[in-house]
């Protein structure tokens, strides 16, 4: 289990969010760098997880840093005006 998920995408960049597991070698180590900033080499993201232009609602249903992505479609809907309702079921 990897507690960390794509949370936002500015450019060519993305924002990482990650979950302080205080048994975790990784993020124990992290933690203990304090620098927003710390270049991480990671893999590509795998899957398909995308949400299409529509104007019908969105529901979403999540737990734990899972909810981390709907949260970004949740910002990028309101950046991009879009009157499409969502629920987030956490």
């Amino acid at each position: 289990e990897r507690a960390y998920t794509i949370s936002g995408v500015q450019g060519n960049s993305l924002r990482i969010t990650v979950k302080h597991n205080p048994e975790g070698l990784f993020t124990s180590w992290l933690f203990a760098q304090k620098n927003e900033s710390l270049p991480i080499n990671v893999m590509q993201p795998q899957g398909f997880f995308t949400l299409h232009p529509s104007s019908s609602p969105v529901l979403c249903f999540s737990e734990s840093t899972g909810i981390i992505p709907f949260l970004a479609f949740a910002k990028e809907m309101k950046n991009s005006l879009s009157k499409r309702r969502m629920h987030i079921q956490y």
